[in-house]
């Protein structure tokens, strides 16, 4: 992987991290406002600077992110040439398929780790700056980074959405086989094979917390949807930003662990899952705390949540300690 291309990852995960702060600080001053703890003048001076810091933060993450895109791009191709070439000349592999597969793994890390609630806060404030200039006097400027920051953000979301229906089928796929077997248990139920209902109730229990995941999941996808193309209206004229509530909407657990699932990580040249990965970050602190020792598992999850509490996703977290090379106390 080319210092660049590391480089535009980076710099791209980095810049969200940034939007991610400056949305935060925004949410804060109108909550001190509100309690009174600001006077007006001195909010208005603090959200002036916030916004333009904003403003700043999404145009540098529209720009990596086309940039990041232009190299997910030329890495597909690439790649596809290279199984190609495997086929057309009957080789038994070419190095520069793991090396091409470990670029596209990193970009789709990029993508995972955006928060799309997050983007679509950040567009709602970049979006008010227009609110108070008549249509025909609106900065194109403006308008032109609303437009390419949704876009961008739309992306992301694509990748992220598509992920997510892979999770939801596979959990139909589950519900499935359960439902075969819960066909199967009441027919022999009913002839007298089987008298234990409680196998019966676990299975239809297990049917139960599946489907509330498909629920939560797709619930989650089509608000994101929704919230999405509301922002398209905004854009088009025929909607308000003040008229669209973003702060709820939270991405269910299971979704930001089917992320993370989905992740990998590079340690010391190797790619990694992100599942091989924790238990390399276990076994670490196992040596320090025990092996079989909960103190071990409970240390790991501590310094993992604290790295996510500074701005991290939870592969990264795990990567970075992974990195670190020694424990926590």
């Amino acid at each position: 992987m080319t210092e660049s291309t590391l480089d535009i990852i980076n710099d791209f995960k980095k810049s969200f991290l940034e939007i991610g702060e400056a949305v935060t600080k925004l949410r804060e001053l109108e909550r001190l406002t509100n309690l009174g703890e600001i006077s007006k003048g001195a909010s208005n001076s603090l959200k002036k600077e916030c916004m333009e810091n904003l403003k700043k933060y999404c145009e540098k993450f529209t720009k990596l992110e086309n940039e990041l895109d232009a190299v997910r791009a030329k890495t597909l191709l690439e790649l596809e040439s290279s199984r190609r070439k495997i086929e057309e000349l009957g080789l038994p592999t070419d190095p520069n398929i793991e090396k091409f597969e470990a670029i596209f793994a990193k970009i789709k890390n990029a993508y995972f780790s955006m928060k799309v609630q997050i983007g679509l806060e950040a567009f709602q404030y970049i979006c008010s700056l227009r609110a108070d200039i008549p249509n025909k006097e609106r900065s194109s400027h403006n308008n032109e980074l609303c437009q390419n920051f949704l876009d961008s953000l739309a992306k992301g979301w694509l990748y992220q959405k598509e992920h997510f229906q892979k999770y939801i089928e596979s959990l139909e796929k589950q519900v499935n086989e359960l439902e075969k077997q819960e066909n199967e248990l009441n027919l022999r139920i009913r002839i007298g094979e089987i008298t234990d209902l409680n196998i019966k109730e676990k299975i239809g229990q297990e049917i139960f917390m599946l489907q509330k995941k498909i629920s939560d999941a797709s619930n989650f996808i089509n608000i994101i949807d929704s919230r999405i193309f509301d922002c398209y209206l905004i854009l088009s004229g025929q909607g308000s930003s003040s008229s669209i509530d973003l702060k709820e909407v939270e991405m269910p657990s299971d979704l930001l662990n089917a992320l993370d699932i989905a992740s990998t990580i590079e340690i010391d040249g190797k790619i990694l899952s992100i599942e091989d990965a924790y238990y390399s970050a276990l076994f670490k602190y196992s040596l320090r705390y025990g092996f079989g020792s909960m103190a071990a598992k409970d240390r790991l999850e501590k310094d993992i949540k604290g790295l996510i509490d500074k701005g991290l996703s939870r592969s990264e977290a795990i990567a970075s300690i992974l990195k670190q090379g020694k424990v926590g106390k």
